[in-house]
């Protein structure tokens, strides 16, 4: 189910000198969204993924995103109860809420597999 086979490349919007459209490169615990507007890029929203999340290496516990994870539930726990209501989207992270082709539209998993 997992493998280098399963990485795709998407456009959402038509690239364009003009007006904003995004690239998307993502696979199995990756996600990259670069909007572009002009000559300029933002990465965001990303996710970078680690399966385990962490394990047991000569009697020490590894965390591969220890970094990353701790700063994520750093900045949730300085967000008032306002700002958490915004921030933390009401749904399992098992639901896919874009797809390929498909901005904006909840998908299903086999609209997210696109072969590269």
């Amino acid at each position: 189910m997992f493998g280098k086979d399963l990485y795709y490349v998407s456009f959402l919007g038509t690239p364009s000198e003009k007006t904003p459209w995004i690239l998307q490169f993502g696979g199995h615990h990756l996600a990259l969204n670069i909007t572009i507007a002009g000559e300029r890029g933002v990465l965001t929203p990303t996710l970078t993924g680690a399966q385990p999340a962490l394990y047991t290496q000569d009697g020490k516990t590894v965390r591969p995103l220890a970094g990353e994870s701790d700063k994520a539930i750093a900045l949730l726990n300085a967000l008032d109860d306002g700002q958490k209501k915004q921030a933390i989207l009401g749904f399992q992270m098992r639901d896919l809420v874009l797809g390929p082709g498909r901005m904006g539209k909840p998908s299903s998993p086999k609209d997210s597999r696109l072969r590269a």
